[in-house]
């Protein structure tokens, strides 16, 4: 049991190193905050005891493979992609292997860290004790790790946690101030519909069928996204342009409905604007199946849909 509870303890400490790729962080700031901890290590210790059942297996080692495989992984598509790993990016991993060619992997102190813990998960495997868990053990374990996951999901939860220094509003620092397999298990739960309160599908069919469809109106939709577009002519104080770069955008501002537009994204999470610009979803479906968007209406009206991606 105690190698067991060595192995939990190294694969929670050996996963914070791996995945650390933002110089703000330092690991003892993890120990800081005791909740952050256990977040990450009591699945980690919980899991292993489950599958310790198995004959033949340790299930430490084996947890501590697939923790510090998911940890690497999260360090480099931080580094190349500036996003963190999420639960339902397995879901693409053949994609995500295709991509993966078009980046240089260097062997850096993360790297070394994964492979010293891969040696070590093959010495706990072939020097495997003969701790016989329990069936009572077993059961109380499967308890706590439902108990464990009711925290883990909880969105209450994961916004109050997080370390000094680090801007809850940027979902990257968000994530990497709570360690990493904590909120990459968090993450499950936006693999998941969002259900919305209150919901009549009866009522909105009522509504909706108050305003009658349009016809016969020659009218061209354009949406264009300029992420890097800042009007600077809003800024207070003498700002005058020698060259206006914005006078067509105010002739055409001019011609149209206009005004501000507030987004949930910042400095990444380009998709999320896009999809919820073109659908008028806030929480945004999984588009796994065909769905009702500004776009598909627009077809289905007789336009000609088309995108442009640079």
């Amino acid at each position: 049991m105690i190698f067991l509870i060595l192995g939990s303890i190294f694969s929670t400490i050996s996963s914070l190193i791996i995945s650390k790729n933002n110089k703000k962080i330092r690991i003892v700031d993890f120990f800081k905050e005791p909740k952050i901890v256990l977040l990450n290590f009591l699945p980690i210790i919980l899991c292993s005891i489950i599958l310790g059942k198995l004959k033949f297996v340790n299930g430490a080692a084996i947890v501590m493979v697939v923790v510090n495989t998911l940890a690497l992984i999260h360090y480099y598509k931080v580094q190349f992609r500036e996003e963190p790993l999420y639960f339902k990016d397995i879901l693409i991993f053949k994609e995500a292997m295709n991509m993966s060619g078009q980046y240089p992997l260097k062997l850096n102190f993360s790297a070394l860290i994964y492979i010293l813990s891969i040696f070590v998960a093959i010495a706990m495997q072939c020097y495997k004790t003969e701790f016989e868990i329990s069936t009572a053990i077993l059961l109380i374990s499967i308890i706590c790790l439902g108990v464990v996951w009711h925290a883990i999901k909880s969105d209450r939860v994961y916004r109050n946690l997080t370390i000094k220094d680090m801007n809850p509003y940027i979902e990257l620092e968000s994530y990497q101030s709570k360690g990493f397999l904590y909120p990459f298990l968090h993450s499950l739960t936006d693999i998941f519909e969002y259900k919305f309160r209150n919901y009549s599908e009866k009522m909105a069919v009522e509504e909706l069928s108050e305003f009658e469809e349009g016809k016969n109106c020659d009218i061209n939709f354009l949406v264009i996204m300029l992420e890097s577009f800042k009007d600077f002519s809003t800024v207070q104080g003498n700002f005058e342009f020698e060259i206006d770069p914005y006078e067509d955008l105010k002739k055409l501002k001019a011609e149209s409905l206009n005004g501000g537009l507030i987004v949930n994204a910042f400095g990444g999470g380009t998709f999320i604007t896009e999809m919820q610009a073109l659908s008028g979803f806030y929480h945004l479906p999984k588009f796994k199946r065909k769905t009702k968007t500004y776009v598909n209406y627009f077809k289905d009206l007789g336009y000609m849909t088309t995108a442009h991606h640079p």
